[in-house]
């Protein structure tokens, strides 16, 4: 990630169990180390976003057992500091959910869960739910699914303003079988009501 033109490194393989990092500063040809990792972290496949001005970490699924969790931080860069993100009141344990965040917010939707996460093939089962939550008041609002039922695993989204998320395309694995595509839709969530938009696919 880029901050301020130095390179923020955080995470990664092997066993998706790495939880520290560096920032590089390219004109100093220097590194300085990432403040330790909160107990809100869990070593795992974490779902990681950048804001702009800060990372924000929420939920990892854990390699090898299948086992998700939830819970995260945001560090800012530039006071080398985390906030912990609290589990309570957000979404439950899910893998690979959308995160969109700004300095205000982090939107948490989607995913999915596993019924036995530790049998050789476990039941995938899409979730339709997720939360919204408020940096300043360190605070959840449930966020429910949209009227048309969107994919839930891996979709594309961004925040185009105006307190305003979109959320494109994905997988339901509910009413597709892996491997296969439901039809391309979406919506838009209002942040500040929880509540959504239809978006044509025409």
């Amino acid at each position: 990630f880029n901050f301020g033109g130095k390179v923020i490194v955080w995470g990664g393989h092997p066993g998706c169990d790495i939880v520290t990092g560096a920032i590089l500063d390219p004109v100093a040809n220097s590194w300085t180390p990432i403040a330790t990792t909160p107990a809100s972290i869990t070593a795992g496949c974490n779902n990681v976003y950048w804001t702009g001005s800060k990372l924000v970490v929420w939920g990892s699924f854990a390699e090898g057992d299948n086992t998700p969790f939830s819970g995260g931080a945001v560090y800012d860069p530039a006071t080398n500091i985390w906030a912990e993100i609290p589990a309570v009141g957000g979404p439950g344990p899910r893998d690979l959910p959308i995160l969109l965040a700004d300095d205000a917010h982090l939107i948490v939707w989607g995913g999915d869960a596993r019924t036995d996460p530790h049998a050789d093939a476990p039941k995938i089962t899409s979730l339709h739910d997720g939360g919204i939550y408020d940096f300043a008041s360190e605070t959840w609002a449930p966020l429910a699914d949209s009227s048309q039922r969107l994919p839930t695993f891996e979709p594309s989204g961004s925040l185009i303003g105006g307190g305003v998320a979109f959320v494109w395309g994905g997988v339901d694995f509910d009413s597709h079988p892996f491997g296969t595509l439901p039809p391309a839709r979406g919506g838009g969530i209002d942040i500040a009501s929880g509540k959504w938009t239809e978006v044509p696919v025409t």
